[in-house]
């Protein structure tokens, strides 16, 4: 309490306002026992950033894992065994080492309770084939955590269902067709307004992550509001197929810039973005189903706050419209 006190009625105004206004009210389903599990963001420094998985098994089996790619590039696969009740620490960086360091991506994990015996007794290590039944045993926490920082930021985990699959995914050798749904995500053509929070006088900085299930890439035109209501439209650009993030100060994007990563020598995510706009919410429109979460960070608190987006009608029902590439 005495922390809150120092920062003054201003600060805890101005919090209280960031933590208020979007990103409680979403349709994403979240925190419970299916086949598999999606870690949106993964990243690792070999050093002091790493993305850590907390997994819950409650059936004995062998849960493979993938990391993927921005693209949903195939980047490495391994698996291990659990048994029933069976509480499992994962660390990127312990299994990767000093392997693709600084390599965006996120993280597939689905439990094969046909493998109770271990991977001696697995059939055929797939999901989704002809017969299956539903094996709702395997759930999951992620946070990315600095230690130079002190801090461990929440990364929402999206449960996966068997038909979220292609069909019978071999999941020693998963690639990027290999995961076709996102049913208990956010779904593909709706309205859906990200926070953002990056008024310097509290050195606030926000990155806004979205990933969805392919279609991310290419130029789009988004509405962005302040705590004032006022609304401006914005170019911006999905870099990536799957994993984008976004962040307002990024901005150079170029009128002949086809959004792919790299071309014409920049990365950036918008045109421009007004100096005013400090505080509110970016709206798009989703591309295919998926999760979308904001960071926030300031030094006026000690950790980073993750806020979900807020879901709302889809997007040709919006009397704004939401932007995004279905709304083109």
């Amino acid at each position: 309490m005495k922390k809150f006190m120092r920062w003054g009625l201003a600060a805890l105004a101005a919090f209280a306002l960031m933590l208020g206004v979007t990103g409680n009210v979403s349709a994403m389903d979240l925190g419970f026992y299916d086949e598999g599990v999606l870690v949106p963001r993964a990243i690792h420094n070999a050093s002091n950033v790493d993305t850590v998985v907390g997994l819950t098994a409650t059936a004995p089996g062998i849960v493979y894992w993938t990391y993927f790619s921005r693209n949903s590039d195939h980047l490495y696969d391994h698996y291990f065994p659990v048994t029933a009740n069976d509480l499992y620490g994962f660390s990127l960086m312990g299994e990767l080492g000093s392997n693709l360091i600084d390599q965006e991506g996120y993280l597939v994990f689905t439990l094969d309770v046909d493998c109770s015996t271990g991977l001696a007794g697995c059939e055929d290590a797939k999901i989704n084939c002809a017969g299956d039944d539903e094996t709702p045993f395997l759930a999951a926490n992620s946070f990315l955590v600095d230690t130079t920082a002190n801090d461990a930021i929440f990364v929402p985990v999206l449960p996966l269902d068997k038909d979220d699959y292609a069909v019978c995914t071999d999941l020693l050798a998963m690639d990027a067709n290999s995961i076709e749904d996102a049913e208990n995500g956010i779904p593909d053509d709706a309205q859906v307004d990200i926070r953002y929070w990056i008024d310097p006088v509290y050195c606030a900085a926000t990155q806004m992550v979205v990933w969805t299930v392919g279609n991310g890439r290419g130029p789009d035109t988004v509405n962005v509001f302040d705590d004032a209501e006022h609304r401006t439209s914005l170019t911006m650009c999905w870099r990536y197929k799957e994993l984008n993030l976004f962040d307002p100060t990024d901005t150079g994007v170029s009128a002949n810039d086809n959004c792919v990563p790299g071309k014409y020598g920049t990365a950036a995510a918008f045109t421009a973005w007004p100096s005013s706009y400090i505080d509110g919410f970016m709206r798009i429109c989703m591309p295919a189903e998926g999760i979308a979460y904001s960071y926030i960070t300031s030094t006026y608190f000690g950790a980073a706050q993750t806020l979900l987006a807020a879901e709302g009608p889809p997007c040709d029902a919006s009397p704004d419209g939401g932007g995004g590439p279905c709304c083109q």
